[in-house]
């Protein structure tokens, strides 16, 4: 017969023939280090029998009235008598991470307890995003994702006791999405019983809208959630704002075109005039058109994914309305005086 089939029906016959019968048992429970907490054993001995109650750590007894172990203790001082023999252990430490079980021994075989696991839990060390398996971003930092293509982002939490639940969330114009993860990725921490939890995500396609959306690590931790937030920043090449065909000038007065272009990262901006590199801002600016201004001008946009040129724009320098009535009144003016001498 199998020998852990033996050992239950004995643990199970003797609680009948004693009748002693378990009424609490240690649960699981995690513990911050230098926090207390409580282990509950307790149990029936309605024929008054001789007992004797020990409690184990590891598998090995542990005399919990022991001047070696301070920090345990029994709740209950009439234990003897009352059956409940909880302990409390207080300022949790690492040694006290450990598989616990009470034991009543009595003249028939010893009845065990369930086995209950006492975890030091270990607070979230620290948290970064991670993007293409590649480069590292703190909360707070702009992750850069390319416009139209795919892109892979990683949460990652550090020697945390458990490990950590994380979702990661796309938030912005009123649109929240939990993005589908891949399984979680669980490593041992940098200190002793911890763990670094990982969870990734793909974005199938980047769209120029996303750009200043929030991701969002959103992690869960022994009942407590904490949020970590970056920002998506959507890099694309520039495309430039068509420009007018024909424009014209006023002899004399400011003039302004401007060479508008969306694009990430910011572009910077040249202007040719026929064919030749005219200016290097993105506004074309005469503060008195004159003649030699006129001609065929076109802009160019840069950035670090790429370049735009616009179409060509035809610039005429011509006369102003109030310059026209001008000479028409020199004019008039100069025949009236013709006729006035000629008479």
């Amino acid at each position: 017969m199998n020998n852990l089939l033996v050992v239950g029906f004995l643990a199970i016959l003797s609680s009948t023939v004693s009748g002693f019968e378990f009424i609490t048992e240690p649960e699981d429970v995690y513990v911050y280090a230098g926090e207390t907490t409580t282990l509950e054993c307790s149990f029936s001995n309605p024929e008054g029998a001789a007992y004797i109650l020990n409690w184990y750590r590891g598998g090995a007894s542990k005399d919990i009235e022991s001047p070696l172990y301070p920090r345990y203790s029994y709740v209950d001082p009439d234990r003897e008598t009352s059956y409940i023999y909880d302990i409390k252990i207080i300022d949790a430490q690492l040694e006290d991470d450990d598989d616990w079980f009470c034991e009543i021994d009595t003249a028939s075989p010893p009845i065990r307890s369930g086995e209950a696991t006492l975890s030091l839990a270990m607070p979230i060390q620290s948290a970064f995003f991670t993007k293409d398996n590649e480069t590292d971003y703190q909360p707070g930092e702009d992750i850069d994702f390319l416009y139209n293509e795919e892109g892979i982002i990683s949460c990652t939490t550090t020697n945390s006791n458990p490990p950590t639940d994380i979702k990661i969330l796309k938030v912005g114009d009123g649109e929240l999405v939990e993005l589908p993860l891949e399984e979680a990725y669980i490593t041992d921490g940098s200190t002793e019983k911890s763990y670094n939890t990982m969870v990734t995500a793909t974005i199938e396609k980047v769209w120029k809208k996303d750009n200043g959306y929030s991701l969002i690590c959103q992690v869960e931790h022994l009942g407590e959630t904490y949020e970590y937030n970056a920002t998506m920043n959507v890099m694309y090449d520039p495309v430039i704002n068509d420009l007018p065909m024909k424009i014209d000038a006023i002899r004399g007065t400011l003039f302004k075109q401007s060479c508008d272009a969306d694009g990430n990262p910011t572009p910077s901006y040249v202007w040719y005039k026929d064919n030749a590199s005219y200016s290097e801002q993105q506004q074309l600016t005469f503060d008195s058109a004159k003649d030699t201004d006129t001609g065929e001008y076109y802009c160019t946009a840069k950035n670090s994914l790429g370049m735009d040129t616009s179409s060509v724009m035809e610039l005429t320098v011509v006369d102003g309305a109030s310059t026209i009535a001008a000479s028409i009144t020199t004019v008039l003016f100069t025949l009236i005086l013709a006729r006035m001498v000629s008479s």
